[in-house]
């Protein structure tokens, strides 16, 4: 994943907040164990934190990042960031004046802290901050001396993400009736009814910092506020609130930590949404719509009555507007590096929506209604509202079934939630498909490495196949919380997505290696066999030898007369002793790079040149790694080369430069990884059609077909065996993270312990190192 997305942490990172319980891992059978390593490259479009294996998914959700080191850090050691006497250092007397000074400063809800605020460009923080004890980092993390953490934005003037003050801030937050919250506040009056309690407290204290004075008000069932309890093995829980996330901790409801962040009012945003075309339906008025520009949706926003100023992020080929709950992602025409907002003329190409997004969603402008009974669950179109229950969100139809009308924060039962993703996917692929004539989805990821937060994602990808315009559909349920995570629509089109002309339409291929015309070798001289087969240019070749001939008057030099057949190298189909294509890229094949980023962001310009002529060639502005270290698993071991890599959409390919200047460089694919696939994965330790293997697999499946498949090789043959290895995390659970396969220089990737990507390489050896004409 490209360090653009990492900077968006704002949403899904709560997740890195539970802290994991241990289990044993199972120690499976037939293969070597090997820990991976934790610099493991070459990540493919399934291994973000969501584990979204759909390429498109992961490249038009930028929500669904990895928490970084920090967000496991600080739960595990809260000092992890301060030795010793560390925070003692700064620079001079008034240098420790402005610490002291800024360390007592307010925790002001939604504002800020330590004297700065969410508007506060990283210029400005020089010279009202003491100088960063560490960082900023790559991704904006920084600590200061003022026990204040601060993630800094990357693009633009570069304003705070998220406000941090760490265990040592001296300052208070004030809370109303709660009086002035500090990291000594505990909450003892909601203590002894654990859960019930926290929800009684987030609720009062949306209350007091929302400042709201309708005591009934319930921010929970409003989507406005959000718990995160967890189970009894974890220490924490954590309250999500507009302008604030705390931390408590289990015993005795203590503040642990706070993180202020700002809350961005949607307005107008905040209407309908069609879950199949992305509309959102504004009331008496058109409705916004995926493939409109920026220009013609901001209008009407800057018009409105609300004008909340949305966080704005930059990603290589796509811009992210975000209010609470909603985030419009836009296509981005602009590749230069000065770029720090949308052209009015870029499209919408994605909207998301979170359980802050107060509306219903739909579908052709009916509600959608989710009937429950105590064994199945159902989804429909409403039509004529029973007036008695049509203000009505929950609705008992008797003691074992109720209805639903469907929001991004309704309760979802935790013993239903893999049963409501499968129901939900199968309801949207059905009405898809009398639009679409492709229509696929899957579903994976039942509960995440630490096996504590249990999250199920769905993919959905509808297209017509001649014109490769469609739409991408894609939704998260945690169980734990009983409730959406996001749900996102986007609309496919090669206008969008270039290298989808590639991928597409091989993304219902199986993962084999595909017999290629080989000529045949003698077996004495190891030369080509030739036979002889018919000339296919024979009646042409006769018809110029004969006008030659009956031209008259002329000196002219007869020419030899054709031949009906002609020897030709004897050729025959044969595989290939190792994987050679992966979603129609081919390994050797061409990518051209240009206008690398010389900020440090990671980003290029990439052209693909294929050498398949079908293919043609693919611009796309891209992620961008310049030759860092892939530990690339060679003779049964980790083995660390120098390898850049390219993130298309639908695969990430490892690159090899072969020449080229400052401006321009040319590279040849050597590893090719990909989840965007459809077909069975074969041709692997007897694994054929009867044992498939395929994307959003459980890793325990994959290695028990797997195993039967080398079982049914070995009662064949006694002596077959199928060298592979497993490489697992370091961590508790071991969890497994990759199978390799040397022979076949096929690599299966595992994230949320489910199978999520297939990385084929070759040895750099192997790389065409020729310079095509193109580069002479």
């Amino acid at each position: 994943m490209s360090k653009s997305l990492k900077r968006l942490s704002l949403i899904l990172f709560l997740t890195s907040l539970i802290v994991s319980c241990s289990e044993e891992p199972a120690n499976e059978s037939g293969a070597k164990e090997t820990p991976v390593s934790a610099e493991v490259g070459l990540k493919g479009p399934g291994t973000g934190a969501a584990g979204n294996v759909d390429a498109a998914t992961i490249k038009n959700n930028p929500f669904n990042n990895p928490a970084i080191n920090f967000d496991k850090a600080i739960l595990e050691n809260p000092e992890v960031f301060s030795a010793p006497g560390e925070n003692e250092g700064v620079g001079s007397v008034e240098e420790q004046k402005l610490k002291d000074f800024n360390l007592r400063q307010p925790i002001v809800y939604g504002i800020g802290a330590g004297g700065i605020t969410m508007d506060t460009t990283y210029e400005e923080s020089k010279t009202l901050l003491t100088p960063p004890l560490r960082g900023p980092f790559e991704d904006g993390s920084t600590l200061y001396n003022e026990q204040l953490f601060v993630r800094w934005k990357q693009e633009g003037k570069r304003k705070p993400q998220m406000i941090v003050p760490t265990g040592g801030y001296l300052g208070a937050m004030e809370a109303g009736a709660f009086g002035e919250l500090t990291f000594q506040t505990k909450f003892l009056n909601y203590w002894p009814d654990q859960q019930q309690g926290a929800v009684r407290l987030i609720q009062d204290l949306y209350l007091e910092l929302e400042k709201v004075s309708d005591t009934s008000y319930n921010c929970l069932e409003t989507g406005r506020c959000r718990l995160i309890y967890g189970d009894v093995n974890q220490a924490n829980f954590v309250m999500v609130l507009p302008g604030a996330i705390f931390l408590m901790a289990k015993e005795e409801f203590q503040i642990a930590e706070v993180r202020i962040v700002r809350d961005v009012d949607p307005g107008m945003l905040n209407n309908n949404l069609d879950v199949l075309t992305g509309d959102i339906r504004v009331p008496e008025q058109d409705p916004f719509q995926l493939g409109q520009s920026f220009g013609e949706i901001f209008d009407r926003l800057e018009a409105s009555p609300v004008k909340a100023t949305p966080e704005v992020y930059l990603n290589p080929d796509s811009l992210v507007y975000a209010w609470n709950g909603v985030y419009l992602i836009f296509h981005r025409s602009n590749y230069s590096v000065e770029v720090t907002a949308a052209e009015a003329a870029d499209k919408n190409m994605m909207t998301q929506v979170t359980p802050a997004f107060g509306a219903y969603l739909t579908l052709g402008g009916s509600r959608i209604l989710m009937t429950q009974t105590a064994d199945d669950i159902s989804f429909a179109r409403e039509t004529l509202p029973n007036p008695a229950t049509m203000d009505m969100d929950i609705v008992n139809l008797s003691e074992t079934e109720v209805e639903v009308k469907m929001t991004m924060n309704m309760k979802i039962r935790k013993q239903d939630s893999k049963l409501f993703a499968k129901r939900f996917a199968e309801f949207l692929a059905s009405e898809l498909s009398g639009r679409y004539d492709v229509v696929r989805h899957r579903m994976w990821g039942y509960q995440n490495e630490a096996k504590v937060n249990k999250e199920i994602f769905v993919s959905i990808e509808a297209y017509n196949s001649d014109s490769l315009q469609g739409v991408d559909i894609g939704f998260e349920v945690n169980e734990e919380q009983e409730k959406f995570n996001y749900f996102t629509v986007g609309k496919k089109s090669p206008e969008f997505s270039g290298f989808s002309k590639v991928t597409l339409p091989a993304s219902s291929d199986d993962v084999a290696r595909v017999a290629e015309a080989m000529p045949v070798l003698n077996s004495i001289t190891n030369g080509e066999v030739l036979e002889e087969v018919p000339n296919p240019n024979y009646e042409k070749e006769m018809q110029n030898y004969l006008t030659v001939l009956n031209q008259v008057g002329q000196e002219i030099i007869v020419p030899e007369k054709p031949k009906k057949t002609m020897m030709v190298p004897k050729m025959e189909l044969r595989k290939p002793e190792t994987f050679r294509e992966l979603v129609g890229v081919k390994l050797n094949d061409l990518v051209k790079l240009e206008q690398i980023d010389a900020l440090g962001r990671g980003e290029a310009t990439a052209t693909f040149l294929s050498a398949s002529p079908e293919a043609g060639e693919v611009k796309e502005r891209v992620s961008y790694s310049d030759q860092k270290v892939f530990y690339y698993p060679f003779f049964n071991r980790p083995f660390p080369r120098q390898q850049g890599s390219v993130n298309f959409s639908g695969a990430s390919l490892g690159l090899q430069v072969i020449g080229g200047d400052t401006e321009t460089q040319y590279a040849r694919v050597v590893s090719v990884t990909s989840g965007a696939f459809y077909g069975v994965i074969r041709d692997i330790c007897g694994l054929d059609e009867t044992s498939p293997i395929k994307i959003a697999m459980k890793d325990t499946e994959v290695v028990a077909a797997l195993d039967a498949a080398i079982a049914k090789q070995k009662a064949l043959d006694p002596k077959y065996d199928c060298d592979h290895f497993k490489f697992r995390d370091d961590g508790s659970l071991g969890v497994l993270k990759q199978i390799y396969f040397p022979e076949q220089q096929l690599t299966l990737e595992f994230s949320n312990r489910a199978l999520s990507a297939v990385t084929i390489h070759m040895p750099l050896s192997e790389a065409d190192m020729t310079m095509p004409e193109v580069m002479k």
